[in-house]
């Protein structure tokens, strides 16, 4: 066998040289599997609807995927065998030495497409800014838990915020820091029409079973003790898990008039490529590993409580494009009312345009 072959050596020492495939071939293949990998996951993303592998705004532009995933794979095809026409074809012992290089360029395309759709989501979805709760003012005591109240900005204020008193008022209960931001937005809004507001502080002690039962009895006594808050038209708002929380709650609470849930997990995913249908590969390793709201919503057991919300009004809202909840556990009946938004997910729900008009024109209407 002739010797004149170029020897290339990939990951050092530990797999060792390449002894009969030329450089330019070695380089030309792994580009071709390369894009041929990325293509595929993004035919994949768009096909199962998976945002975490998606290279595009897959809410938006869904079927961009296929012709992006076509695109890929035939142009990284008419690369190679243009390129390398001849050495393709030409005889020679390199076939475990190429299936290498496919694997490799095929991890590599992976690890490419879990961290571009990570950048391009934050890019996309940047993080709720914190200083929404700055704006608030300082956290109070809440029982065992901590709150802030919210004020509408006197430019946000408009006839109904100067209402005479008696007011009425919500707990609100968000599942976590990001949510905490999102229901702010939207307590600022519901503000705006002369409510009286109190946000909860998620805390990882607060928000444990059973401790957590005791925050909305403690939040209706601090609302209620404000003088322009009428005592008898208290209600109570959760998303996420702290809907899971609002559920519970609002299911023994007799002090408490109404209730909307906003996105209530009731029972977990599995963990698995599911979760990639709505979060990046960071966030959902983040999402799999929150044993926190994993216990609490396990021992809220919220979708057997929610039978026992009525008769007081319960209104619980969920995305189309839900893959965190189960939309599933819940039926509508007396005083009971289900909501599916189209084409929105879980996260940030309750901080959606619609959504919001929507829960506002319901506690118009029940509180």
């Amino acid at each position: 066998m002739s010797t004149d072959v170029e020897q290339i050596s990939i990951w050092g020492d530990k797999i060792g040289p390449l002894y009969f495939v030329s450089a330019e071939l070695a380089i030309g293949y792994w580009l071709f599997a390369f894009f041929s990998a990325v293509g595929a996951l993004q035919w994949v993303a768009a096909r199962y609807h998976l945002a975490g592998l998606a290279l595009f705004d897959l809410r938006q532009h869904r079927r961009r995927g296929y012709p992006l995933g076509l695109a890929l794979v035939l142009g990284g095809t008419a690369f190679f065998f243009l390129w390398q026409w001849g050495p393709i074809f030409a005889p020679g012992p390199a076939g475990s030495e190429l299936a290498v290089l496919f694997g490799a360029s095929g991890i590599a395309a992976l690890i490419l497409t879990l961290a571009g759709s990570a950048l391009l989501g934050n890019l996309r979805h940047p993080p709720v800014k914190q200083k929404v709760l700055a704006e608030l003012g300082p956290l109070i005591p809440v029982g065992h838990a901590q709150g802030r109240w919210i004020e509408p900005l006197p430019e946000e204020q408009t006839d109904a915020a100067h209402s005479q008193a008696p007011l009425p008022a919500l707990c609100l209960l968000p599942a976590d820091r990001e949510s905490e931001v999102v229901l702010a937005v939207l307590g600022r809004r519901l503000a705006r029409e002369g409510r009286v507001l109190l946000l909860i502080h998620p805390d990882d002690n607060a928000y444990t079973f059973p401790a957590a039962l005791a925050i909305l009895p403690a939040a209706v006594s601090v609302l209620a003790r404000r003088p322009e808050v009428d005592p008898n038209r208290i209600a109570v708002l959760g998303e996420g898990a702290g809907g899971d929380l609002a559920i519970r709650s609002a299911s023994t609470a007799k002090d408490v008039r109404a209730m909307v849930a906003v996105a209530p997990i009731l029972h977990e995913p599995p963990v698995g490529l599911g979760l990639l249908h709505e979060l990046t590969f960071p966030q959902a390793i983040r999402w799999a590993r929150d044993t926190v709201r994993a216990e609490l919503v396990k021992w809220l057991d919220a979708g057997t409580y929610a039978a026992k919300v009525p008769p007081k009004p319960a209104l619980v809202i969920y995305g189309s494009e839900d893959r965190l909840a189960d939309r599933t556990a819940l039926a509508s009946g007396a005083g009971l009312e289900l909501r599916t938004v189209a084409g929105l997910g879980h996260r940030y729900l309750a901080g959606h345009p619609a959504v919001m008009s929507i829960i506002n024109d319901w506690l118009k209407e029940h509180l």
